[in-house]
């Protein structure tokens, strides 16, 4: 519960329940009440008090944290192995099983309704850019071109920014996913939809109030999508992924493309798949680094349904057809397999 003065029993007034808000609620009512105390009523609760209340993580672990290269959450960056573990005792991961539960919850077993269809989003980090007018007029048959904005501190890496967002823009007529893998995404995430991007990706581990960024993003007209790292779990943002339209699960470290392909993210994607199952919302799965021909069939197995392709549609000879074939694999293992 929230209340501006110490809990006293049957002292109601000023309080306000916590099952009587939706979650996502939550955090503007801590925000705008910055004295007000908050008492988790349930278990399960707390992670979203924590994370909706302006303190992101729920760990435990009371180290500060920083952000940058070097001075990143001490979970984040953990390997996945200890992470996995650390997911496994983690009260979200409870909650997991409680969503997935369809007695519970009274949805359907059929998870189709959540999806989006199958969507190829080709990347322009593997295209040439001395040339992306022609490179992005290459690929017609795409759903949306990919855009990776690095700023050399989140990842050590560094690519475009707004003014060739602003440029692309105006040449192109497809939709504009652009992947934020920079450091405060709060300030300037807003403003790459204002250069004209349809679907905005930022990293968790980077905002300091995603929820309240995502709602931003969307009064602005623009979809609104959350990023992981692989060491990065799902369990802690379950009970606010209904607060965005896409999850971008990344199937490689991100920083650079060419990388191979992380198959044990597979499972991550499995358990994003059955939250948003849960959630019973229409929310897309995308999958990003090392998509090719040959694992993107892992990926749509394990629940994903939009795909960035950078090096296997730019290093083909024919990046357009490469685009349907990718199209095709995926449409192929989702009929013949009659995967949900």
């Amino acid at each position: 519960m929230v209340s501006d003065r110490p809990h006293q029993p049957g002292d109601l007034g000023g309080e306000h329940l916590l099952a009587g808000h939706d979650t996502a609620q939550l955090g503007e009512l801590v925000q705008r009440r910055p004295r007000a105390q908050v008492v988790a009523v349930d278990p399960l609760d707390d992670e979203a008090v924590a994370l909706l209340a302006g303190e992101r993580h729920p760990d435990p672990d009371p180290r500060p944290r920083g952000r940058g290269l070097g001075r990143a959450d001490p979970v984040v960056e953990q390997p996945v192995e200890v992470q996995q573990r650390h997911v496994d005792g983690h009260a979200s991961h409870r909650l997991l099983h409680r969503l997935s539960h369809d007695s519970i919850l009274g949805v359907p077993s059929d998870t189709r309704l959540c999806r989006v269809g199958i969507q190829i989003t080709p990347s322009i980090l593997a295209a040439d850019f001395a040339n992306l007018d022609r490179d992005i007029a290459a690929v017609p048959s795409a759903d949306a071109i990919h855009v990776d904005v690095m700023d050399n501190h989140f990842v050590p890496n560094l690519t475009i920014g707004l003014p060739v967002v602003e440029a692309i823009r105006k040449r192109t007529t497809h939709d504009l996913d652009l992947h934020l893998m920079i450091e405060d995404p709060d300030r300037w995430a807003p403003e790459y939809v204002e250069a004209g991007a349809q679907s905005v990706s930022f990293h968790v581990e980077a905002a300091a109030a995603p929820v309240r960024l995502a709602r931003e993003l969307r009064a602005l007209g623009a979809k609104a999508a959350l990023g992981l790292k692989p060491a990065t779990p799902i369990e802690p943002y379950a009970d606010i992924l209904a607060e965005f339209d896409k999850i971008l699960i990344m199937t490689v470290e991100p920083g650079f493309g060419g990388q191979a392909f992380l198959d044990i993210m597979m499972p991550k994607v499995r358990r994003t798949r059955e939250l948003i199952k849960g959630s019973g919302r229409q929310i897309a799965l995308q999958v990003d680094g090392g998509i090719s021909e040959r694992t993107i069939d892992q990926a749509i197995a394990a629940g994903a349904d939009v795909f960035v392709a950078g090096s296997a549609v730019y290093g083909a000879d024919d990046p357009d057809a490469m685009v349907r074939s990718l199209r095709a694999h995926a449409d192929a293992e989702l009929h013949q397999n009659h995967v949900h």
